[in-house]
């Protein structure tokens, strides 16, 4: 009779596995980098929209300028880029691959691999040993 595994051992084999450490990895990178490409288009590229993006003066019906609806963010030239809120989110990222490299680092430790299977013979080892199986015939 096969004996039974407590549900703390089977969890602990389903996390050893490694295949879901490396997808938890590539889920967490990955909306880390989408973060990063987020708030680059959204605080430099938009602003570098913005400077080429004309204002057009609001008329009132005597003619009289009232006002400026201006596209986008022309008005406010380079303060419309935003760096200082794109490098927070890098730095932001970079905090957390760093994190996640150190977890990482410190499953391998704790999950000792798995030895490789031994390797079989060469190619050439094969190919004589059926060269010789049909010489025999």
């Amino acid at each position: 009779m096969a004996e039974k595994k407590s549900l703390v051992q089977e969890f602990k084999e389903f996390i050893a596995t490694g295949d879901l450490v490396k997808i938890a990895v590539a889920f967490i990178l990955g909306g880390a980098i989408s973060a990063v490409v987020a708030s680059f288009v959204k605080n430099i590229a938009m602003g570098v929209v913005g400077l080429f993006v004309s204002c057009k003066d609001i008329v009132d019906a005597k003619g009289e300028v009232v006002g400026k609806n201006c596209s986008g963010l022309v008005g406010k030239g380079w303060r419309s880029v935003l760096w200082g809120d794109f490098l927070n989110d890098l730095v932001g990222f970079v905090l957390i691959a760093i994190v996640i490299f150190l977890l990482v680092k410190a499953y391998r430790k704790m999950v000792p691999e798995k030895p490789e299977a031994p390797a079989g013979p060469s190619e050439v080892e094969l190919l004589t040993e059926i060269r010789d199986s049909l010489k025999s015939r």
